[in-house]
């Protein structure tokens, strides 16, 4: 199937994501956002980089999750093991799930059937993708709010997030390229060792009164 077919079909089923990976000593669960709960447990991270108030209800936020052009991705830690002189990030500990199922994976590790947890995993990392279509090349995506836990910064997670992210944009959404905002030097930095480039945009910005 050619990439324009699948980015079609992805127009009217938006796809999942779980994947368990190890980064430095710490066993991660990388998925898709796809809970009304889990929202609750995101925002006050996401309050940390924006100055927004509002607190959606649940019939908003599981609308909203809906939307095939919405991708909202968690890191949640599951286990933190003594720090070792291991590199930065090691082979996933879990198969990875097949990118067109959704929900296969949270269930059986909230019920502890991969022996990793039977708790509530604590929220370390955030991230969301808009696919944005055009009307002459594949859909461009936009990158925003990559959010990482104060107490779990500068140990590999942002660069395991941004590789993800740069490989589901261009395997699984099959877009163009990814455009997204920073000011903070730390943050750029990463950004470009990782091949992004700034680039005059021109943008302009009306706020409405709604």
């Amino acid at each position: 199937m050619d990439p324009s077919s699948c980015q079609q079909a992805l127009f009217v089923r938006k796809t999942g994501y779980t994947e368990v990976v190890e980064v430095n000593g710490m066993r991660l669960l990388l998925k898709s956002m796809d809970s009304y709960e889990e929202y609750q447990d995101v925002r006050p991270l996401v309050s940390m980089v924006s100055r927004c108030s509002l607190w959606h209800s649940r019939e908003y936020v599981e609308a909203m999750l809906g939307i095939p052009s919405y991708y909202p991705f968690i890191v949640q830690l599951l286990e933190e093991k003594e720090q070792e002189s291991s590199p930065a990030m090691t082979e996933s500990v879990c198969a990875q799930v097949d990118l067109t199922s959704v929900d296969v994976a949270t269930s059986d590790c909230e019920m502890g059937n991969f022996g990793i947890f039977k708790h509530k995993p604590k929220i370390i990392g955030y991230m969301e993708v808009y696919t944005l279509p055009h009307l002459g090349r594949l859909c461009d995506s936009r990158l925003e709010r990559v959010i990482v836990d104060p107490l779990y910064r500068n140990r590999g997670i942002c660069r395991m997030m941004m590789n993800f992210v740069t490989k589901f944009c261009k395997d699984t959404l099959h877009c163009n390229r990814i455009d997204l905002i920073s000011a903070n030097p730390i943050a750029i930095s990463l950004y470009e060792k990782m091949g992004f480039e700034p680039v005059e945009s021109g943008m302009f910005r009306l706020m409405l009164d709604t």
